[in-house]
């Protein structure tokens, strides 16, 4: 999944229990891992972005909520949240625009 930011892209990737990745893929230049997760979900806010990341596999269930600031091609990321489990499903929620996602996990 990609969410254009300024001065580039954000790239999610999920590839199971091989894992996941999220990169900032700016307008010149190389991509920059910014996490080594599983990427379920990219959400525009009003502050920035939102990275929803998680994984369940035999013994491994595991979720989390991260902040992504952009200020031009300076990107970082913030732990929000650890969830009680992998989501499941995200939604967006109804009249937010993107800005609100919903998850179930």
């Amino acid at each position: 999944m990609f969410l254009p930011v300024q001065d580039g892209w954000l790239a999610g990737t999920d590839s199971g229990e091989w894992g996941g990745r999220l990169l900032f893929v700016p307008g010149r230049g190389r991509p920059r891992t910014l996490l080594h997760e599983n990427v379920h979900y990219l959400a525009r806010t009003p502050g920035g972005f939102l990275a929803i990341t998680g994984v369940a596999h035999l013994s491994i269930d595991e979720g989390k909520v991260f902040s992504v600031r952009a200020h031009g091609s300076d990107v970082s990321t913030e732990l929000l949240v650890e969830l009680p489990s992998a989501p499941a499903e995200v939604w967006e929620a109804p009249g937010s625009g993107g800005h609100a996602p919903l998850l179930d996990s």
